[in-house]
């Protein structure tokens, strides 16, 4: 009995509660009933764009079966303000009712009716989105079929009308646009020298920097504005042209009397290149050289002991505008006075020691037909002067007799300096002057005509009117500088 009465206690409390609770809610206007409720009306009423089967028939119409589904339904055109869609026939029909989803509604709304098996809906703003679905309507009868696969799709962005170039450098370029309402992004297409056209890339920023370019060389670009899905594009932006930096030289620098000589290796793309010399806090410009193929500068008119600084730049002109490489390492070099031509023996300074070398021992040939008083010192073996610049590196090649001169070719054997011919007294066997020859390339056999001396380089054969190289040696000139001569090619062997 007494576990009777606790339990009914029990139960008293609890609907004591529970009337008590219904008072407050009462009281507060149904605060938590009143959600539930509403949770459910919305349910009934807000559906997504895929629901077509919750779309109502039109008044007076009843659904046909669920299997007569309209089929075949899409969108066949979008431009920047309509869009075409169309679908197939459903033969006993009169007429099609056009349907859109209103964002702001949730709900489809009716659009249009149409006889035909296409639609275009005009005036739409640009770059926006849309769901589209159709049914077939038989009038007669009021009867309808069910709603079609809704297609989702768009009205393309307005174009981009221009942009700019907001850097060059030596492998990229940045472009650079104002921003376009009705686009959400921006595909980037660039031309190579080729004319193949890539797209590079693409953003939803206002400015896109291309990398892994070549340098000094031109690109074309244009751009694509987008909008939702990089498929649906607007129109092409106008082409604009431009071209990367050329890379920055890698220059050397090389001491001589009085002067120093600047070298580097061509930079692709360049037109030409600047030297600059630090001048205690400034950078002064000291040479502007044009072509790319110029790869070499001689700074004269310096003091011996003095160190100079240099640095300098490629720079390619397109459009009449210069686009420069960034600045070469400053280097330095400090002129030194540079010896004349050596006329001594390198290896066996008298007969003495000459006829105790290994070679003349070694070889009997050489030993009996040797006569040393005809032998002669070739020159330049210790040191050529080569235009102020000191060479311990040249080989001796050819010899030839031209009347009463001696003359001997040789080749730098690191390729620093340019090739030269000495021109020796006959009689004397003394050297007069040192002939050097416009290039490094290997100079081999000689050869005289009488007026010409003919020079072997390679597959080329090279003359120079040996009258100027008589006047030099008249003279005793410390060198005679060839800056350029004819070349005959070899004919085919």
């Amino acid at each position: 009995m007494l576990q009777l009465f606790d339990s009914i206690r029990k139960w008293k409390a609890r609907i004591a509660v529970m009337i008590v609770a219904a008072l407050v809610c009462s009281l507060l206007g149904g605060f938590a009933a009143a959600p539930m409720a509403k949770a459910e009306e919305t349910d009934e009423e807000i559906y997504t764009p895929d629901r077509v089967d919750l779309i109502a028939p039109v008044e007076g119409a009843v659904f046909l079966e669920e299997k007569d589904v309209l089929t075949g339904l899409e969108v066949t055109e979008t431009t920047t303000d309509s869009i075409t869609v169309a679908w197939d026939e459903m033969p006993g029909m009169t007429s099609y009712l056009v349907y859109y989803y209103d964002f702001e509604k949730s709900a489809y709304v009716f659009l249009d009716e149409t006889k035909e098996q296409k639609y275009t809906w005009k005036d739409r703003k640009a770059g926006d989105e849309f769901y589209i679905t159709v049914c077939a309507y038989r009038q007669s009868s009021g009867e309808q079929s069910h709603f079609a696969e809704p297609v989702h799709t768009f009205t393309r962005p307005e174009a981009l009308t221009t942009f700019s170039i907001i850097k060059n450098a030596s492998t990229s370029i940045t472009l650079g646009w104002e921003k376009v309402e009705s686009a959400t992004g921006y595909l980037i297409y660039r031309t190579e020298a080729n004319g193949v056209e890539t797209k590079v890339g693409s953003t939803t920023t206002l400015e896109y920097k291309d990398t892994g370019l070549k340098s000094g060389v031109t690109y074309r670009y244009r751009i694509r504005t987008y909008f939702a899905d990089e498929e649906n594009t607007g129109e092409y932006s106008e082409q604009i042209s431009t071209t990367t930096n050329p890379a920055k030289p890698s220059m050397k620098l090389r001491a001589g009397n009085g002067r120093v000589k600047l070298t580097w290796t061509a930079v692709n793309g360049a037109t030409g290149y600047r030297i600059y010399q630090f001048k205690g806090s400034q950078v002064v410009l000291i040479a502007d050289l044009k072509g790319q193929s110029t790869v070499s500068y001689i700074r004269t008119g310096l003091k011996n002991g003095t160190k100079y600084y240099y640095t300098m730049i490629a720079y390619r002109t397109y459009k009449e505008k210069d686009y420069e490489s960034s600045k070469a390492t400053k280097i330095s070099a400090k002129p030194l006075t540079v010896a004349k031509t050596s006329t001594s023996a390198k290896l066996y300074k008298s007969k003495k020691a000459f006829l105790r070398s290994a070679a003349v021992k070694a070889c009997s040939f050489v030993k009996k037909q040797l006569n040393y008083a005809k032998s002669i010192v070739l020159p330049g073996m210790t040191n050529t002067n080569v235009l102020e610049f000191g060479s311990k590196t040249m080989v001796p090649q050819g010899m030839t007799f031209a009347g009463s001169y001696l003359l001997v070719s040789a080749y730098d054997s690191k390729r620093i300096d340019n090739s030269v011919v000495y021109v020796m007294s006959r009689s004397s066997k003394k050297l007069l002057t040192t002939v050097v020859l416009p290039n490094k390339t290997h100079a081999g056999g000689l050869a005289y005509d009488g007026r010409n001396l003919w020079i072997c380089q390679s597959t080329y054969l090279r003359s120079i009117p040996f009258a100027q190289i008589k006047k030099a040696a008249i003279a005793k000139k410390k060198y005679l500088e060839i800056k350029a001569y004819a070349a005959v090619d070899y004919p085919d062997w």
